[in-house]
Formats: C-alpha cells, sequence, structure tokens
C-alpha cells in the first residue's frame, strides 16, 4: 500500500494496510503515509516483522485479514467506475 492509485478498486472503500518496520522492499513510512492519505483505512503494524508478514506471524495475519473481511462492505468497481477513476486522479 503505497498511495491511493496503487491500492485498486475504484478510489472508494476501506483498506488495510500492513506495514513492517524491517521491510528491505517497501518502507513502512510509504504505509503510513497511504494510511493518512485514505480515509477510512485501517493500519497495522507488525514490529519485527520483514517482507512477509504472513510468514514471520502468520497467526495475527490470519486474524487481521479475517476481522477485515467480515466486517468490511464490499467495494464495489466496474470497468467504467475503474476507468473513471483513473481519469480523474491526478
Amino acid at each position: 500500500m503505497t498511495g491511493s492509485r496503487s491500492c485498486g478498486g475504484a478510489g472508494r472503500g476501506t483498506r488495510r494496510g500492513v506495514g513492517m518496520p524491517r521491510d528491505p522492499v517497501i518502507p513502512v513510512d510509504h504505509t503510513v503515509n497511504a494510511h493518512e492519505t485514505l480515509p477510512g483505512s485501517r493500519l497495522e503494524l507488525f514490529d519485527g516483522a520483514g517482507h512477509f508478514p504472513h510468514i514471520d506471524d502468520p497467526r495475527r495475519f490470519v486474524h487481521l485479514l479475517h476481522e477485515f473481511v467480515t466486517t468490511t462492505e464490499p467495494a464495489h468497481a466496474d470497468r467504467h467506475s475503474l476507468r473513471r477513476h483513473l481519469q480523474e486522479t491526478p
């Protein structure tokens, strides 16, 4: 999760960001910035985790994924709404 455009969807809906302070690929600051930019987003930091939180802490990862899927209304996105969103996004 590095910005609203790269998060997919039509620019609407809830997103869950997972940041790993030891991630050598995606700096945790990018995830925090995306979270601060996206209203309604949820952020979880996996202290001590690298790029693969599902390997570093699988139970917590599965718990958060399950909680997110069961408590979040699915976003509606079709070809037309995605195209409109991309055209409106600077």
